[in-house]
């Protein structure tokens, strides 16, 4: 692995706000370019008070005197400190972090501890080994409802437990 090449490079895709909550799903990106689903997210819907700007940040494990442990931390957001990852299941968990879960549906994630425990490993276990990178995007314009309808399963409004380690075609990865 070379220098300027991060140990993890994780991909936020925002599914675009409604006038609460903004959904979105965390990808790994592998060394091959592919992208593996690892959670859901979800953030608050304000941009600019409640949502991290979309663009680049680095992730390091610091301790969190709220949490009063070791926590995933997004460094260097414009306008906010101590922004975290963290387990929590609707907009009133947060007041800037991205929470995680492994299902979605009507801006309430389920599963988050679940969801969080794995994801920490991962990014301890990357910690250790160099640096942690954060790509935040955006929804595509136009593409947002067809994507949030492309996760619901059953016909339901829900989006079924994250299958962590399959790429964003569904095929099984090295996870």
């Amino acid at each position: 692995m070379s220098d300027s090449q991060p140990a993890l490079q994780l991909q936020l895709r925002r599914l675009g706000a409604d006038a609460v909550a903004c959904p979105g799903m965390l990808y790994e990106k592998r060394p091959d370019g592919t992208l593996l689903l690892r959670c859901y997210t979800l953030e608050r819907a304000a941009e600019g008070k409640g949502r991290i700007p979309a663009g680049s940040y680095a992730v390091d494990i610091t301790f969190s005197p709220k949490f009063n442990k070791p926590m995933p931390e997004i460094l260097n957001v414009p306008g906010f400190e101590g922004v975290r990852i963290h387990p929590g299941n609707t907009v009133e968990d947060t007041e800037g972090c991205i929470l995680v879960g492994e299902t979605y549906a009507s801006d309430t994630l389920s599963s988050s501890v679940l969801a969080f425990d794995p994801l920490f490993a991962m990014l301890r276990e990357a910690r250790a080994k160099g640096q942690i990178s954060l790509f935040i995007q955006e929804s595509a314009d136009g593409k947002q409802d067809d994507e949030r309808q492309g996760q619901v399963q059953g016909g339901s409004d829900a989006r079924g437990p994250v299958d962590q380690g399959r790429d964003a075609q569904g095929r099984q990865g090295n996870a």
